[in-house]
This record gives structure tokens, sequence and C-alpha cells, in this order.
């Protein structure tokens, strides 16, 4: 069977050598003809997690309007590839992924599939902050540790916002629960929490 344009153009980027020109073109496939790439991808979960996550999507603007495309068709792998917990950290650190995609899943009534990303990267800020006391290390303060929480916890879809707190509360009590640094770590959690209060 010859191959369809969306399979050509898929293929293509989701590769470790895909370039922006080939994010473009299937960006535009995905404007033009969205049920294609959505039969394109199938269930092919590797293919969507290159999409979602390779090096050329994550290194470019063209990535993250690839990014908002790929939702828009629909197409259950991404949504599975968004789901993916450790996935999560990739995206937040940047306004620029995580900002237009958050607004693409709010459309598509998908937000919650972020839930459990933003619980794990929660998780590991504390984790961080932990592991460095553990080894002396004093190179972040504990306002650079708040800081960087806060700014990730900020691009997360507004339908989610009302969760964050109890998000902060549960992973904090994790990391406590180690009885390492409990001080820091209660500290830690209730700057956040009074961060993402005044924001509201």
């Amino acid at each position: 069977m010859p191959q369809s344009e969306a399979d050509r153009l898929v293929a293509a980027a989701a590769t470790r050598t895909a370039t922006v020109a080939d994010l473009e073109a299937l960006e535009a496939l995905c404007r033009r003809a969205p049920g294609e790439v959505c039969a394109a991808l199938g269930d092919d979960d590797e293919r969507a997690s290159y999409l979602v996550y390779g090096r050329a999507t994550l290194a470019s603007e063209a990535g993250s309007r690839l990014r908002v495309a790929l939702v828009e068709t629909g197409a259950p792998a991404i949504f599975r590839a968004l789901a993916d917990p450790h996935g999560f950290g990739l995206l937040v650190g940047q306004a620029t992924h995580m900002e237009p995609l958050g607004a693409a899943l709010e459309r598509a009534g998908r937000a919650e599939l972020l839930l459990p990303g933003i619980e794990l990267s929660t998780r590991l800020a504390f984790d961080v902050m932990v592991g460095a006391r553990d080894r002396d290390i004093d190179i972040r303060s504990l306002d650079a540790d708040v800081d960087a929480l806060v700014a990730e916890l900020r691009r997360v879809p507004a339908s989610l916002q009302p969760r964050l707190a109890q998000v902060v509360v549960e992973a904090a009590a994790q990391v406590a629960r180690a009885g390492r640094h409990v001080a820091d770590v209660d500290d830690m959690r209730n700057r956040v929490l009074q961060a993402l209060a005044a924001e509201g």
C-alpha cells in the first residue's frame, strides 16, 4: 500500500533527526487534515512520544506549535504521551511549551491528564531541596527552591489551579515522612502555599 502524505510527515517528524521544517510540515497537515494525522498516528505510542518530547520539538517554537496542533487533532496516542508523568517536567520548565499546551488541553477538555505529572514534579521539587541539604550543598537557597516550584505551578492550566494547594500539601507530606529536613520541607510547603494563595 502506498504511503500517504500523513504517514510520510509523521514518520519524518517523529525521529531523532527531525528538523524544524519537518515539524512545520506536519503542523500544517494537522491544521488542514487532522483526521489524516490522527489515522496515521493510530496507536503508535513511540511516535507520539517523539512528536511530543523529541529533541527538535523541545528545542523550537515550531515544536510548541506542533504540539498544540497535535492536541487539536484529538489523537489518543498524543493524549497518552502527554499523560506520562515523567514527560511533564520536560514541558513545564518553559512557558513557551507549557502555556500554549495548557490552553490547548483546556479547549479539548483534557487538562486533567497533566495531574499525575504535576504531582510528580511537585514531589521532585521537594526531593531536590532535601537532597541538596543532605549533601550540604548551599548552591540554592530555600527562596530559590520556592520560586522555581511556584513558577512551574503558575504555568499549570487554569482549571487545575484550585487543586494545586492539595498537590503541594500531599507532596510535602510524602517527603516529610522520610524524616529528613522536615523543618525545611514544612517551610517550603508553607511558602509555596502562601505564594499560590497570593496569586489567586
